[in-house]
């Protein structure tokens, strides 16, 4: 099935609809199908439809997928496993029902749906308060996935929580990696002293993930570019059109994208981001990659 978005096309696309649509498949076979559908979703998302050739699928085609999506989830008789990798892929490409869901999925009082939920606030925004209360959650999933929503909003309130999971010596490594990722998002400018002992890692994994970090952290911050925009080189304020989003195939208003692109960036620090951006769950990377199925299901 498809899990890399660089061999997608409309065509394929309507056949894993296909195959989630038809009830008489395996539950596990049509969550292999929807989550299949995050990366495509999200890549579409992000790039727009401007430019012809950008995105290997139509509009048509991307807003297919939304509206299946969307009914599916809604039917009460689609399968609990099915219905959360739905959520899954489908808050790749936020729209207005999603925050509904998400905070439904958390409320729900099953586990699942909580790591779900949780999964799910590194794309959706509005959820900080609850992003740092799972930070204490004992569920290993559940905690990994808060502090990657965190580092995606660049959650402040999470801070000494990623601080103490890279000071500590017992932090596995999903979830340092995790923490250092988090970093340029929250406090750039503490990066380089909070990092400072893990560039002699032997870990050549986490090292490489430190590096990344630091170059990110000397970036210049969204706000920072549109500040310098603002000016020409004469000092002559000019100004620039712009969209309100970068969610240019739903209109969405307001800063809708997480600071951290999980599935976009290439190198290896987000990486281990794109690696656990397929869904919720841990899964071996070849499997994520290539199919987009998870462990816990």
């Amino acid at each position: 099935m498809a899990g890399d978005f660089t061999v997608v096309n409309d065509e394929l696309v309507e056949a894993l609809l296909a195959i989630l649509r038809k009830s008489q498949e395996s539950k596990q076979v049509r969550a292999r199908a929807a989550i299949s559908l995050g990366p495509i979703l999200e890549y579409a998302d992000t790039e727009g439809f401007d430019d012809a050739g950008d995105v290997p699928i139509s509009k048509r085609t991307f807003q297919g997928i939304q509206e299946s999506l969307h009914q599916l989830y809604s039917d009460a008789h689609t399968p609990k496993e099915v219905r959360r990798r739905i959520l899954e892929a489908s808050v790749r490409a936020p729209r207005e029902w999603h925050e509904n869901a998400v905070r439904s999925a958390y409320s729900s009082g099953d586990d699942l749906w909580k790591l779900t939920a949780v999964f799910c606030m590194r794309f959706v925004r509005g959820f900080d308060e609850l992003i740092i209360e799972e930070l204490d959650n004992k569920n290993p999933d559940i905690h990994l996935e808060a502090v990657l929503a965190a580092g995606s909003w660049g959650v402040e309130g999470a801070w000494p929580h990623i601080a103490a999971l890279i000071h500590s010596r017992r932090t596995p490594k999903p979830l340092l990696l995790a923490a250092i990722g988090a970093v340029p998002s929250i406090l750039p400018q503490e990066a380089s002293e909070v990092l400072s002992r893990l560039i002699e890692s032997d870990d050549e994994d986490i090292v490489e993930a430190v590096h990344e970090a630091l170059a990110m952290a000397e970036e210049p911050s969204e706000e920072d570019e549109d500040d310098e925009d603002a000016f020409s080189h004469k000092g002559t304020l000019v100004f620039r059109l712009k969209p309100e989003s970068t969610s240019h195939a739903q209109g969405h208003k307001g800063p809708q994208r997480p600071k951290n692109r999980p599935f976009l960036r290439a190198s290896h620090g987000n990486r281990q981001k794109r690696k656990n951006s397929c869904g919720s769950g841990n899964v071996k990377a070849t499997e994520a990659s290539r199919l987009g199925e998870h462990g816990d299901s």
